[in-house]
């Protein structure tokens, strides 16, 4: 961890400045998250003098809500006299107490950190009530709750909310399940609330009113895009897998390939443990992406010393093992070699009777790392799928 002074940030500016920098639109916004009540037709100046002052006086309350590893960030600010800042891993999402301006952060000046700077009356505020609050909360183990739910979601993508209680009260053992409310939990907490949509406009997402949504791309529309939800059903995983998805700043390696190609950023490719975590990371979101593998594997060796094929090969091998086995979010969680392995014998007697029918998607030149499989195709004197009990041909299929 690196600390030191500011040169873009002094700490005595007032927490009312810094909330100028916003739109008044921006600011009605923030101050719904934190749950306050200032009259929506106040000119910018005032609501701000308004939300500043409630903010700081309502600190223990918001507090409560924040997320378990931002808590962590204040407390390591606090150990650090005024003004000075403390670099910290990125991170694949924005963070609650940046979004709401408690804190300041610089992306810029460090290639492999972010640096967080904290105002002078932010730190009078939590300091009086932050320690107590926050071994209060690990006492009810939040923070190993805020794991579980982080690592379904960047699992699976999203999860209906009330899919997601039931998994994560499921995944807790009697006695960590005495620890804590659940349903309270899920009602308090930023990190929820932050990621939460409503199923209102997105007809293909009928399973429930609400569902979470991953932080690392909060965007239900590429879900409506781009998911494969009707063949497959979500995959399983262990909790030590669940858990190693839900760390922060960024998911770890969880299964052999995985550390594997982990081990090949930092011992091969020469890069420090933040760099390798932070470059494996993003690999993995690309694969959700669906970015090329050609183009993920050209950015990994940018810059690298390559003397000959063998290294490239090796990259390549370590890639395309990592990528076979990594959970993928329009998969419902599932591996796209789990998804040949389930569907291989069926796919290859389909196959030889419609090629037409294996649909590969990812990578065009590399379709073995990102299989999928079509629904069969209705022949004419099958059964018509609308369930008339009629023939295809006599029912939907007339004139095809």
């Amino acid at each position: 961890m690196i600390n030191g002074y500011s040169e873009i940030f002094e700490s005595n500016t007032s927490y009312e400045t810094i909330l100028k920098n916003n739109t008044l639109e921006e600011l009605k916004q923030m101050s719904k998250f934190f749950g306050l009540t200032i009259p929506q037709h106040l000119i910018k100046d005032e609501f701000v003098k308004q939300m500043a002052e409630k903010v700081l006086i309502d600190a223990p309350a918001w507090l409560e809500r924040l997320p378990m590893y931002e808590m962590d960030i204040l407390e390591k600010l606090l150990e650090k006299e005024p003004g000075v800042y403390v670099a910290m891993p990125k991170t694949l999402f924005s963070l609650c107490i940046f979004e709401l301006n408690l804190v300041v952060v610089d992306e810029e000046t460090l290639p492999d950190a972010f640096i967080y700077i904290l105002c002078d009356d932010v730190r009078n505020a939590i300091l009086p009530h932050i320690y107590e609050i926050h071994a209060r909360r690990l006492e009810h183990i939040e923070d190993h709750v805020e794991k579980i739910i982080l690592g379904l979601v960047n699992i699976y993508g999203r999860l209906g909310l009330s899919d997601l209680k039931n998994r994560v009260n499921f995944l807790l053992t009697d006695e960590k399940r005495a620890k804590i409310n659940i349903p309270a939990y899920f009602e308090k907490s930023f990190l929820v609330d932050r990621y939460l949509i409503h199923t209102r406009g997105f007809e293909e997402f009928p399973d429930e009113e609400f569902y979470m949504i991953t932080p690392v791309y909060p965007d239900p529309q590429w879900f409506v895009k781009n998911e494969r939800r009707g063949l497959i059903r979500n995959a399983a995983y262990p909790l030590d897998t669940i858990i190693a998805f839900g760390e922060q700043p960024y998911v770890v390696p969880g299964d052999k390939d995985a550390i594997a190609f982990y081990d090949f950023l930092h011992d091969e490719l020469h890069k420090s443990v933040d760099e390798s975590h932070f470059t494996f990371a993003m690999c993995w979101y690309h694969l959700q992406m669906d970015v090329k593998v050609g183009t993920i594997i050209s950015k990994l060796v940018e810059g690298a010393q390559i003397d000959d094929v063998r290294f490239l090969n090796t990259a390549v091998e370590k890639f395309a093992a990592f990528s076979n086995n990594c959970p993928r979010w329009m998969l419902k969680g599932n591996t796209p070699k789990g998804i040949g392995e389930h569907f291989g014998k069926e796919a290859q007697e389909q196959a030889a009777r419609d090629p037409k029918s294996v649909i590969p998607f990812g990578d065009a030149h590399n379709p073995g790392l990102s299989p999928f499989i079509a629904a069969p195709k209705v022949g004419r004197n099958d059964a018509c799928p609308c369930g008339s009990g009629k023939k295809y041909k006599h029912c939907c299929g007339q004139g095809n």
